[in-house]
């Protein structure tokens, strides 16, 4: 049995929306790590250069739940993987990369990137391991941002928090970003 399930509301969209006026600008190489059905590259794509969409799409357990009250389903990623190739089909500055962040990371040069986006796995040590290994890749003046900074899940703000502190700026569908600049180093 496969679930197939709608990662931001619609309120989402308009968080995520806002966010990607007020940083990308035409050009920017953006990369996002976790793209799932692709509903939130569709909307960072509109904005981005290029976009380098990162996710291993590989059969698995997904969270479905919070971190309070998390819930484990497996999860054909076959049919989710098809749902963002359909999705994405139209846009030429997105290219997709299937495979692990971490495996990925150094495959792009320091100080190359204007944005990472983090909506992968919302457990603290994921997080806390994209933000450290990611953190270089961004030119400054860059930001490094992503989803899910609230209660509902606890590792994300843990992460976000020992970082950076508090985020620069938080959007109505809890995402995050910070601006890399002189002097703002991750305090990891």
């Amino acid at each position: 049995m496969s679930i197939i399930h709608m990662r931001h509301g619609e309120a989402g969209f308009k968080g995520l929306e806002e966010l990607c006026r007020e940083i990308i600008h035409k050009g920017d190489k953006v990369v996002e790590i976790g793209c799932y059905r692709g509903e939130s590259s569709k909307i960072i794509a509109r904005y981005a250069g290029k976009l380098f969409c990162i996710d291993p799409w590989k059969d698995g357990l997904i969270e479905t739940g919070s971190a309070t009250n998390s819930r484990f389903q497996y999860q054909e990623m076959a049919k989710v993987e098809a749902l963002f190739d359909s999705a994405l089909a139209q846009k030429p500055n997105v290219i997709k990369i299937r495979g692990d962040s971490n495996d990925l990371v150094e495959v792009f040069g320091n100080c190359l990137v204007s944005f990472v986006y983090i909506d992968s796995l919302h457990a603290y040590e994921t997080v806390h391991n994209d933000i450290c290994r990611w953190w270089p890749k961004i030119v400054q003046g860059g930001h490094m941002g992503g989803h899910n900074y609230s209660a509902w899940w606890p590792g994300v703000v843990r992460a976000v928090r020992e970082a950076f502190g508090k985020p620069d700026k938080l959007y109505r569908d809890s995402s995050w970003v910070v601006r890399k600049r002189p002097g703002r180093e991750c305090l990891h």
